[in-house]
């Protein structure tokens, strides 16, 4: 596919910084950028998308440097980029904390901090928290705590009723139906909750959020190339409506 051409909408306030965004995927990120006034956008991936917009300067790890999305690579990348500018970062970067640290040297980071992201992958503390604020969250069982899954492991009508996890990982990788066994480390237990997954996008204050829309969230799509439990895609406007999912809010 070719480079979209992509019309920047002239903004009356320049900002004299420069903008890094990393992720494994940036094009979603990119988009956002039109009509923004910094003076220069860089961003640093995986794959290279061709469509990622005109103004934006792309840099893939693999296509550019020969070398798949690890840390050194993306370090390696985003060398003299930016520097004294902002930095954003989105998915793929969520289990790298001490990565996204050493990115923000020198840079201001319009994100939640390596602090933050950190406790936020750490389900114990996530739980925690939903706890305190009254949001649900499933049973979740420890490296140890297995023998507390034996009166139940089988549902009535088939399935598990637990789901085994990695802690670190994503996208539903590494998330399969528990048929007993020990946990390894940085594994987890779930409870398997009936429901449809579905992804919300928000933005984020001291004091509350802007909720900006619902997404239906797809797994193991054949056809998409999934299977199991990984995702696949969204899709919006939600079947049925938002309104059963509003009601967290």
């Amino acid at each position: 596919m070719p480079p979209r051409s992509t019309r920047r909408s002239r903004s009356s306030t320049k900002i004299d910084r420069d903008l890094l965004i990393v992720a494994f995927s940036t094009r979603g990120l990119a988009d956002l950028t039109c009509g923004s006034a910094f003076r220069s956008i860089t961003a640093v991936d995986a794959f290279g998308d061709r469509d990622n917009p005109s103004h934006v300067e792309n840099v893939s790890t693999r296509r550019d440097l020969g070398m798949p999305f690890t840390n050194e690579a993306i370090i390696k990348a985003c060398e003299g980029r930016a520097e004294g500018g902002v930095l954003v970062y989105g998915g793929g970067m969520e289990n790298r904390p001490e990565l996204v640290e050493t990115l923000a040297r020198g840079r201001l980071l319009a994100g939640n901090s390596a602090l933050v992201l950190q406790k936020a992958r750490d389900p114990e503390s996530l739980s925690s928290l939903c706890l305190e604020e009254s949001i649900p969250f499933p049973e979740t069982l420890y490296p140890g705590e297995e023998e507390r899954s034996a009166g139940d492991i089988y549902c009535p009508g088939g399935g598990s009723c637990w789901l085994r996890k990695r802690v670190l990982s994503g996208g539903g990788a590494g998330v399969s139906e528990y048929r007993g066994g020990r946990l390894e480390s940085g594994e987890i237990l779930q409870r398997h909750l009936p429901g449809r997954p579905v992804s919300v996008s928000f933005i984020a204050f001291e004091d509350g959020v802007l909720i900006l829309g619902f997404t239906e969230q797809l797994t193991g799509i054949s056809f998409l190339g999934a299977s199991g439990f990984k995702w696949s895609g969204n899709i919006t406007p939600l079947p049925g409506g938002q309104e059963g999912v509003l009601r967290f809010y």
